[in-house]
């Protein structure tokens, strides 16, 4: 099995995934899909939020979308450094 199989399939299962979990949300417990409602507290919903869980997760969120890209621009520039001194002592025993 390739690798661009295997990313297909995952694509696809993610998609039906996200499809079914809209479904369940925008029709609850009265839909096509079969749901039992455990609360209707909206803070111990794992289909809703309060405004301020949101706010935490967009925050978090963003946390952690800028430390793996700042992560990422470091390790990028540590390899490029030590790739151009490899290639500089390379060239200096020639």
């Amino acid at each position: 099995m390739s690798r661009s199989t295997v990313a297909v399939a995952a694509l696809i299962v993610l998609i039906v995934g996200g499809f079914i979990t809209l479904q369940i949300i925008l029709s609850g417990p009265g839909g096509p899909l079969p749901v039992r409602v455990q609360t209707l507290n909206p803070e111990a919903s794992t289909l809703e939020a309060t405004p301020a869980q949101a706010l935490y997760f967009l925050i978090f969120a963003a946390v952690a979308a800028v430390s793996l890209i700042g992560g990422g621009i470091v390790l990028g520039l540590v390899i490029r450094f030590l790739d151009r001194e490899i290639t500089r002592n390379r060239q200096n025993r020639k």
